[in-house]
């Protein structure tokens, strides 16, 4: 049996030349990420799921946990597309982990550090009815693929003014009880 809890929606506008986002503002839109990252490292799960849980936080541990990101495009893409990484060519090892600091909260999000071979994949032209799902975080070891990397690019095929990007993004913590709990 599984059960969810959805977290945190993020609207994403303009590209990078966007005025700084106000980290601190939960209705300022973020900026495409112009790094290879996870949002949460693992022990930034475990502190999200605490502050989400509270005691309940033991119970949704025993059994398996996941976070899945919904992303899509309010408008179609037409620059600054979001690329998601085979996470299969990648290892905890080859992230480095940084604290995201907020005014009330201090998170800890993931960079890649570079190694030829990473396989990403994006949607030319995605369109807002094509939704990506991705997994950011997966407890299970017994998974041939546990997190997803992605990032955001400038296209070199981008039209001469190309529409600014927009989207949402939304995080579900899934718990998923152990078989035969």
């Amino acid at each position: 049996m599984s059960r969810g809890q959805m977290k945190y929606k993020y609207l994403t506008g303009d590209g990078p030349s966007r005025p700084i986002t106000d980290m601190n503002d939960p209705t300022d839109n973020l900026t495409p990420a112009l790094f290879v990252h996870l949002d949460q490292s693992p022990a930034g799960v475990l502190k999200r799921i605490r502050l989400l849980n509270g005691d309940r936080t033991l119970q949704l541990l025993n059994g398996r946990v996941r976070v899945i990101n919904f992303w899509r495009p309010i408008t179609t893409v037409d620059d600054w597309p979001l690329a998601l990484c085979d996470g299969s060519t990648m290892s905890y090892d080859e992230l480095l982990g940084v604290d995201l600091v907020r005014r009330d909260y201090v998170g800890s999000t993931m960079y890649a550090k570079y190694k030829p071979g990473y396989k990403r994949y994006y949607l030319e032209k995605q369109k807002p009815s094509e939704v990506c799902l991705f997994k950011n975080f997966d407890s299970s070891t017994d998974v041939p693929v546990t997190m997803c990397p992605h990032v955001s690019f400038a296209q070199d095929n981008a039209p001469g003014s190309p529409r600014l990007r927009e989207s949402i993004e939304i995080r579900a913590f899934v718990y998923t009880k152990p078989r035969g709990g």
